[in-house]
């Protein structure tokens, strides 16, 4: 098995720039934390690691005689 130089220059690469594995690793992970917090397809990447819900939950409803006096 021979050895080329393009192949000796990506491991130069890799051995060089590191941070960006663990950049792609990092946010993988993150990936994988919204598709357990929001379900496969719910949510959308807003940036920076981080990830909202395609759809808001709904908020719940006050009793209908909430604070009445009478």
């Amino acid at each position: 098995m021979t050895v080329k130089g393009s192949d000796v220059l990506l491991i130069i690469v890799a051995i060089l720039f590191p941070p960006g594995h663990i950049h792609a690793f990092w946010l993988i992970y993150k990936k994988m934390k919204a598709e357990e917090k929001y379900g496969v397809g719910g949510y959308h990447y807003v940036g920076n690691g981080e990830y909202q819900p395609v759809y808001a939950a709904p908020q719940p409803q006050q009793p209908i005689h909430y604070g009445a006096t009478a």
